[in-house]
């Protein structure tokens, strides 16, 4: 997956600094902090704050973020804030929302470049058949981590969007494939 993604989440443009990169991140996670939000709200701003997580752990671990006009990148000792969960939940859920995030991103960015928002860079070879195949292999991916969180850890945080990410994989799975059975896929 490319960085644009997580920039996306964070707000951030390409050309951002590992500084930039930090405030935006900082300024979310407090907007979005689950201590800020009603009981009720709390489960859905921990994966919120979870995926603001994600997306700035993947740009400050990259091998240079870029750079403001003569300067040089910002180093950290001690390497990104974010770092490995010891939770084997979360290391389940994570792979899984992962998996179901490429699938459905995918999907997505096709039906932007066939509405003609955004322009494909075909290969001569492209067929859209392929990317909802991938999208499938990758659905099934994600079904299989989710499905571990439920089954193993039920009391666990995760489980409960675990199961809703579960049920959203199967709606989408249908769809994906009657979509390619009509684009004349395998």
């Amino acid at each position: 997956m490319n960085d644009d993604h997580f920039r996306e989440i964070l707000g951030v443009a390409q050309s951002a600094t590992r500084q930039e990169i930090r405030q935006a991140y900082r300024r979310l996670v407090m907007e979005n902090h689950p201590d800020r939000f009603p009981a009720e709200r709390k489960a859905v701003q921990d994966i919120a704050v979870i995926t603001l997580n994600e997306a700035y752990s993947a740009l400050m671990s990259l091998p240079a973020a870029v750079p403001s006009a003569g300067r040089a990148p910002a180093r950290s000792s001690s390497g990104p804030a974010v770092g490995p969960h010891r939770d084997p939940a979360y290391a389940y859920y994570k792979q899984g929302f992962v998996n179901f995030s490429i699938a459905v991103r995918g999907i997505a960015e096709m039906n932007q470049a066939i509405a003609g928002v955004k322009l494909p860079s075909f290969t001569p070879r492209y067929r859209a058949s392929q990317d909802v195949a991938n999208s499938l292999g990758l659905l099934s991916a994600a079904h299989g981590y989710f499905s571990r969180v439920v089954e193993r850890f039920p009391s666990s945080v995760w489980c409960a969007d675990a199961r809703v990410k579960l049920a959203r994989i199967e709606r989408f799975t249908r769809l994906y494939k009657r979509i390619l059975s009509n684009l004349g896929g395998e």
